[in-house]
């Protein structure tokens, strides 16, 4: 059997479902945000084996994020150590990493997003607005992102500042709930 099959329901039964089968206004319940269902939908012009293909390597570009570049880019002597490169190779062939290909899970996907929000926060002031879509992409992918909002704080003692981003990105991450009608929100809340 190919592989990637919480992957394969979510793209083939449910976005493909929503989005050409009548009636378009409840899906099927599922314990993900409706983001989830929109993002899924970028995998429905391949078959499944392109599909699976396609979020295997999205899922790899993420590991490399999230277990090599942004530590790298993170560490505070600016040296190269051997520890990233280490844990890099010893992940690629752990239990959870390879569990993430088989089912074609998106976990990584969502924790490289969140970290590379709390990355581009710290190192480009300027641009914090694309730091903030990719945390709302992040939690909106998955809920349990959210657990990352502490790193998008960059004085501690501006409590003024931190309650007014945090209050933003809580509208704005409640506003994307109802991304696909209000119908699918209070199913989401029944699931949850």
């Amino acid at each position: 059997m190919l592989g990637g099959s919480d992957h394969q329901v979510i793209v083939e039964g449910m976005s493909r479902d929503f989005f050409f089968t009548e009636p378009k206004f409840v899906i099927r319940a599922y314990p993900y945000p409706p983001f989830t269902l929109l993002f899924h939908t970028l995998f429905l012009p391949f078959s499944s084996v392109g599909s699976y293909r396609v979020i295997s390597f999205l899922t790899l570009t993420a590991f490399t994020l999230v277990g090599f570049f942004i530590p790298v880019q993170f560490n505070q002597q600016k040296k190269m150590t051997i520890l990233p490169v280490f844990f890099f190779i010893t992940g690629l062939f752990s239990y959870g990493f390879q569990f993430e290909l088989e089912r074609g899970q998106f976990n990584l996907i969502s924790v490289s997003l969140a970290l590379t929000s709390i990355w581009i926060f710290h190192k480009y002031p300027k641009i914090r607005w694309l730091s903030y879509l990719f945390f709302t992409m992040a939690v909106q992918l998955k809920m349990y992102p959210l657990i990352f909002i502490l790193g998008l704080i960059d004085n501690w003692q501006d409590w003024k500042g931190i309650i007014k981003r945090f209050a933003l990105l809580f509208i704005v991450n409640f506003a994307a709930l109802f991304i696909l009608g209000y119908k699918n929100f209070i199913l989401y809340l029944q699931v949850m």
